[in-house]
């Protein structure tokens, strides 16, 4: 059966002005460009195309992640999202592209048999791993509270209108940005590109393959290590690659470190003996969902999920530093050890 996941969160805040975009040219026929988005550095690197052309198809891409964050944040005030939580069980419009990762969240809710919830939002929000040094862990009293508000059953999407009952509140952190990157992918190709990489902090996407032919090299890095060391290396072409681990977002309290990964059975973090699942799919909102799922799954039940899913494959690194991978990683997609060149 598969075994090979990872996890990973992030959104996006656009800089303005002189820093609002940093980009650099190649003579070898690659460009790339950045900006800080969805809490994160998110880059477009285009090969193969001359720089003209190059530039304002990952503009287009950098663009639609910026209007897509303005939808899906939950921080925004303007956003679906926050429209939906503020309406407080009344029906609300929202665009296309909410009802659709809003659908696609529902079917992962009911394949996890709610262990992936976006309906957790109050309970999410307790967890503040916002980096600042006065974090805490919430009271018990406060996380039961929250626990109560959680229910995927209580969200409906009929269209394109939205109601949530209860005092329950969304959070799409786990998966919003799949879908976005999907969505920007779909921007570039519309565009006439035929190679690039697209990163959103830790899902990244390839559109095919390098102009050569070869295939994109990711590395699936090790879990808390500040110089970006990796355990092995991927070669891909035209796939998803997302992580999820426990390192991504976390703060220390007491001597004992919290992460994001938030079990909803309890409301505390999961412990599943995992660090990090790695998740290579045809989809990049398909892999940020299930990268969550096989966490919280733990390494068998992941594994045995990815093993029923056609052209998706997981790598697992367990507390213990065990890499596991499912049945198609090294031969469907190679992999290779170490920090391969």
């Amino acid at each position: 059966m598969k075994k090979n996941i990872i996890l990973i969160t992030a959104f996006c805040v656009l800089l303005t002005g002189c820093v609002a975009r940093s980009g650099k040219d190649s003579p070898s026929g690659k460009v790339s460009a950045s900006e800080f988005m969805l809490d994160t550095l998110c880059t477009v690197t285009v090969y193969g195309m001359d720089q003209p052309q190059a530039k304002t198809a990952i503009n287009a891409a950098l663009e639609r992640c910026r209007e897509l964050e303005n939808l899906l944040s939950v921080t925004v005030e303007s956003s679906d999202i926050a429209a939906v939580n503020r309406a407080e069980g009344r029906m609300v419009s929202v665009s296309r592209e909410t009802a659709a990762v809003l659908q696609s969240a529902l079917a992962y809710a009911w394949l996890s048999d709610g262990r992936f919830d976006v309906t957790a939002g109050a309970l999410t929000a307790l967890w503040n791993f916002s980096g600042d040094d006065d974090f805490s862990v919430p009271p018990p009293e406060a996380i039961e509270a929250a626990q109560a508000t959680v229910g995927y059953m209580q969200l409906t999407v009929d269209n394109l209108t939205v109601q949530l009952n209860g005092n329950a509140r969304l959070d799409l952190g786990g998966i919003a940005k799949g879908y976005i990157a999907d969505e920007m992918k779909k921007t570039l190709l519309t565009q006439g590109v035929t190679s690039a990489v697209i990163n959103l902090g830790g899902n990244v996407v390839t559109v095919g393959t390098h102009p050569d032919g070869k295939p994109f090299r990711i590395g699936v890095r090790k879990p808390f290590t500040e110089t970006g060391e990796v355990i092995g290396v991927l070669s891909v072409g035209n796939l998803s690659v997302v992580t999820s681990g426990v390192d991504q977002r976390g703060a220390e309290a007491d001597g004992v470190y919290y992460h994001h990964l938030i079990d909803l059975a309890d409301g505390y973090p999961a412990d599943t003996g995992l660090l990090s699942v790695t998740v290579i799919s045809p989809q990049s909102a398909d892999g940020d969902a299930l990268s969550t799922v096989c966490y919280l799954l733990g390494t068998d039940g992941g594994a045995a999920l990815i093993e029923n899913i056609p052209e998706t494959e997981a790598i697992f690194i367990t507390t213990g530093g065990e890499i596991i991978t499912t049945s198609g990683i090294g031969s469907d997609i190679p992999f290779a050890l170490g920090n391969a060149e």
